[in-house]
């Protein structure tokens, strides 16, 4: 994984969902430049296999969790959101079991 770079061809990019395709072509080195959201892409050679965004939000204390706002002042808390995650139709597990995707299973658990 590695942090989205403007140099970087995104063009070839296609898993098959016109809304993250767009995002990944269009918008994605806009909103990196402007801090709005953060972009990294898995590689598989020169080509991008998937990628996920990032971005800040906040929550209202009653909104989270009573481990996280025990304790903290009536404000909002600060979170980082998942925005985009989208992998390459060339790349997507048939078995998430056995091809490696079981990570990200685990880290969504």
């Amino acid at each position: 994984m590695e942090k989205l770079r403007g140099e970087r061809d995104v063009t070839r990019f296609d898993c098959g969902y016109p809304a993250l395709n767009t995002w990944l072509h269009k918008y994605a080195s806009t909103n990196q430049q402007a801090d709005s959201a953060k972009t990294y892409v898995a590689l598989a050679g020169d080509r991008v296999a998937g990628y996920y965004a990032l971005t800040a939000g906040s929550v209202h204390k009653h909104e989270s969790p009573e481990r996280i706002s025990k304790g903290l002042a009536n404000h909002p808390i600060g979170i980082v959101l998942l925005a985009r995650l989208a992998i390459d139709r060339s790349h997507r597990c048939v078995d998430a079991g056995r091809r490696g995707c079981g990570h990200l299973r685990k880290a969504l658990k």
